[in-house]
C-alpha cells in the first residue's frame, strides 16, 4: 500500500497542490517560536491519515453490510467499483467527459458578519486575537492535511477506489483502517 501511496503522489494531477502545501506548513511553521517544520508536517499527514483511515472504516463497515460476514462473494461490488475506476481513468485521460453537477451556492446578500480581510506590509493576515497561534496553526494544518485528502482524491480515485473496493470485501475495519494508513504514509 506504501507504494501505492507513492505512485499516486508521483502523478501530475497531485502536482498543483505542491506548493499550496509546501506554503502552508512552512508558514505554519513560521508561526511557531522555533520554526520547526516537524510538527505542521506530522499534523497536515495526521489530517491526511485521519481521512483517508475514516474512508477505510467507513468502506470496511458499508461492505460488512453489503457482503456480511457469511462469506457471501457476491460480484456486484467489485463490477461497480471496477467501473467507476475506469470511467474515472477515462475521465482523468481526457477520453470522456462526465457531468458532473454544479455545487456553486448561490450568493445571497452580504451578511453583517463579512469582514475584510487585513494583510500587513510582510504579507501576513492580520488577525485579531494572535495568542494561542502555535497551537491555532497546529489544529488548521491539521484541517488542511484533511481537507487536501478529499480534494486530492479525485487524482487517487482510480488507486483509492480498488483499496476501498477490496476492504470493503473483506469487511474487515481493522485491515481497511491499516491499509489506508500505509497508503497515506506513501502518499
Amino acid at each position: 500500500m506504501y507504494g501505492a501511496g507513492l505512485l499516486t503522489s508521483v502523478s501530475p494531477c497531485v502536482w498543483g497542490l505542491l506548493p499550496l502545501t509546501m506554503s502552508y506548513i512552512s508558514t505554519a511553521a513560521g508561526e511557531r517560536q522555533d520554526k520547526a517544520t516537524t510538527l505542521p508536517t506530522l499534523a497536515f499527514a495526521g489530517g491526511l491519515a485521519s481521512v483517508f483511515c475514516t474512508l477505510g472504516l467507513l468502506a470496511a463497515s458499508v461492505g460488512g453490510a453489503v457482503y456480511g460476514n457469511a462469506g457471501n462473494t457476491s460480484i456486484w461490488l467489485p463490477l461497480l467499483s471496477n467501473g467507476i475506476c475506469c470511467l474515472m481513468a477515462l475521465q482523468l485521460l481526457e477520453l470522456i467527459q462526465l457531468p458532473l453537477p454544479n455545487l456553486q451556492p448561490q450568493r445571497s446578500k452580504p451578511s453583517r458578519e463579512d469582514q475584510p480581510i487585513l494583510i500587513d506590509a510582510s504579507g501576513n493576515i492580520l488577525t485579531k486575537k494572535d495568542e494561542d497561534k502555535e497551537k491555532g496553526s497546529l489544529f488548521r494544518t491539521f484541517l488542511l492535511g484533511g481537507s487536501s485528502a478529499l480534494v486530492a482524491s479525485p487524482c487517487a480515485t482510480p488507486v483509492l477506489t480498488s483499496i476501498l473496493a477490496f476492504v470493503a470485501n473483506s469487511s474487515n475495519p481493522l485491515l481497511g483502517a491499516s491499509l489506508l494508513f500505509f497508503y497515506t504514509l506513501g502518499y
